[in-house]
């Protein structure tokens, strides 16, 4: 007993402030209820990234609950069902609720990752290791701000869900790992630069081929035209809708190919996989090429 509390003190000492028991690196004041935002931009330039920030603000107070997932109906968080509620409530993305496979480099490979704080861009995960993670990913968090640990996160029921600044903070430095950038799928990796269009409802795969009716916005693919599209490297999303912003229904990789069923604008083509399902894609030649 005398010797855990010698280890608890030395450990203060270091890090140069108090410790909440059983919560290692987190500072006392963090436990205070969250009244007040960090100081942050109140406003982003990218339009995405305003979304994801303001999503993740609504959430803010909401009780902790280890294991449990919002998208479901409860109405707790943990650390990582976070991240995947507000991406998915926020710009439609959804993905793994696990922080261990959103931090798995292996996994979501056009989120990139970014090694030093100064590259840290706001709406991106942060990754850390724990007391007991082993060095590798424990936790995660989003970026309120660029080239900072300014932070809106959830750790445990000492430390709500708010918005916190471990930028001087010695244990989160210390134990930082990475950040990712989900956005960069979203905003990027399928069709950098091309305009979002406004979403449309989802609508089930037809079941015979699609013919588009005389005077429709979208033109259909002429006879004896090319009619097969398929990516020049690696894999692009399939939507609901011509928009970045409508979920993904499927993926398209390398090898693989669609049927053109029609070129909706400058940037999308209407097409139909071999499993039947329908949806759009970039028709950027940076990404695929049609056959």
């Amino acid at each position: 007993m005398y010797r855990n509390r010698i280890k608890v003190i030395v450990v203060a000492v270091l890090f140069g402030t108090s410790l909440v028991a059983g919560v290692p690196g987190v500072l006392a004041q963090d436990t205070a209820p969250v009244s007040a935002h960090v100081a942050h931009p109140a406003h982003y330039a990218d339009p995405l990234v305003q979304k994801v920030i303001d999503t993740a603000e609504t959430q803010i107070g909401t009780p902790y609950k280890w294991g449990t997932n919002k998208l479901r109906g409860d109405s707790t968080f943990d650390c990582s069902n976070f991240t995947q509620y507000v991406y998915q409530t926020a710009v439609g993305y959804r993905f793994s609720s696990s922080s261990k496979k959103q931090g798995d480099l292996n996994q979501y490979r056009d989120w990139g990752v970014y090694y030093n704080i100064r590259d840290i861009k706001a709406g991106d995960l942060l990754f850390f290791s724990t007391s007991d993670s082993g060095g590798k990913v424990g936790h995660v968090g989003i970026a309120l701000q660029d080239g900072t640990l300014k932070i809106i996160h959830t750790y445990s029921s000492k430390v709500p869900l708010g918005e916190y600044d471990y930028t001087n903070n010695k244990w989160w430095t210390s134990h930082f790992l990475y950040a990712r950038r989900p956005l960069n799928h979203v905003r990027a990796a399928e069709n950098p630069g091309v305009p979002s269009t406004p979403s449309t409802p989802v609508q089930s795969p037809p079941a015979a081929p699609v013919t588009d009716s005389p005077g429709s916005a979208v033109a259909s693919a002429p006879s004896g035209a090319t009619d097969r599209v398929t990516p020049v490297q690696g894999w692009v999303s399939v939507r609901s809708a011509p928009s970045t912003l409508a979920p993904r229904v499927a993926v398209l990789h390398l090898g693989e190919s669609a049927e053109r069923l029609a070129t909706v604008n400058d940037w999308w083509y209407k097409v139909r996989l071999s499993d039947g399902t329908v949806g759009y894609l970039t028709s950027s030649p940076r990404y695929v090429q049609t056959q």
